[in-house]
């Protein structure tokens, strides 16, 4: 048979538990911002957009990627079309990249 004492003493160790329980999840909570941030620190910051496509193909050819360079030589084969030396080297820069569909439309 449960005495008062007994009861009041279950009760109390049960209230300590739930108490204990609500302090870890409080510690948890709180600690989800920074356990954020320094994941954010560790993985870095998103990249930054994108710059307009002029302004990233005006840089010099040694700095831009194959496909930057694609571009410029496609504007300078659209200003002049009878350019023959930039059809060439279009055609050869698709085809180094591996587009040798749009290759052959260049020859």
């Amino acid at each position: 048979m449960l005495t008062v004492d007994a009861v009041f003493w279950l009760g109390a160790a049960v209230l300590a538990g739930g108490v204990v329980w609500l302090l870890r999840g409080g510690v948890l909570a709180a600690s989800l911002p920074f356990a954020a941030a320094a994941l954010y620190i560790w993985l870095g910051a998103p990249p930054p957009p994108d710059a307009p496509l002029a302004a990233r193909l005006s840089a010099p050819l040694e700095t831009l990627p194959p496909a930057g360079i694609i571009a410029r030589l496609e504007n300078a084969v659209r200003a002049d079309p009878n350019d023959t030396r930039g059809l060439r080297l279009l055609a050869r820069m698709r085809a180094a990249t591996g587009d040798h569909d749009k290759a052959a439309d260049a020859w």
